[in-house]
């Protein structure tokens, strides 16, 4: 598998592939990127105690909502259109990685690598997709190697929070989480809105949030170390 070889060479330890049986087990080991959010305070969906909570005592309330059984659904073929607008290599990679040397941990949704769009254009080109190639153009996308790419798929309700160069902070400080797991230079944000067009934004790493992100991981699993001994006492 491509994308495996790719991130073994970054140094994400891959602990288990999408359909394992101990995918749930692996996991709850770490801080995945998908709780980040939580951990800082942003989740719209979790408190960072429910989330020490759970890692504490092993116990999970998640169920599947239809929602995120669409999203499943759609992930590959939203990836896929991503790809054939802008004219990218995509890969879907659902394996779940870790840090070496760490308690955090992150689930990619694919591999890409830089966009090259046709001369002639693509019918499904939006301006908001033009601002994201311009985007790459000017960090110099194609010369950082592969790229993760993580999809969304969303309300229509939600596109306010999606315009310029706004995305929700609970995703943006997810693929900040898989850009430091994976050791990946760059990530596509890209959310397909409702009926509406997809909407990519680039994201690059930022140093100062990874080492932040190291600080309050370790300061969380100390956390969740002394309740245990306090339960068990």
């Amino acid at each position: 598998m491509v994308g495996t070889l790719v991130l073994q060479s970054l140094g994400g330890k891959i602990l288990c592939e999408s359909g394992d049986p101990d995918w749930l087990k692996h996991r709850q080991g770490l801080v995945t990127a998908s709780e980040v959010a939580a951990l800082f305070g942003a989740s719209p969906w979790m408190t960072r105690d429910q989330l020490l909570e759970q890692k504490r005592t092993g116990a999970s309330n998640f169920t599947q909502s239809q929602y995120m059984w669409w999203g499943v659904q759609l992930e590959v073929p939203i990836m896929k259109a991503y790809g054939a607008i802008v004219n990218a290599p995509v890969r879907p990679c659902q394996v779940l990685i870790r840090k070496e040397g760490t308690q955090i941990g992150a689930t990619l949704d694919g591999l890409t690598r830089a966009p090259s769009p046709s001369k002639g254009g693509h019918p499904a080109m939006t301006p908001a997709i033009q601002v994201f190639l311009n985007a790459c153009e000017e960090a110099g996308v194609d010369n950082l190697g592969t790229g993760l790419i993580e999809v969304k798929n969303t309300s229509g309700w939600n596109m306010k929070y999606w315009k310029g160069d706004d995305s929700p902070e609970h995703y943006r400080v997810q693929v900040q989480c898989q850009l430091y797991v994976s050791g990946l230079k760059w990530a596509v944000l890209c959310p397909k809105i409702g009926s509406a067009d997809i909407m990519p934004k680039l994201i690059l790493p930022k140093p100062e949030f990874h080492l932040r992100l190291e600080e309050e991981v370790a300061k969380f699993w100390k956390e969740v170390s002394d309740d245990q001994e306090a339960y068990i006492k």
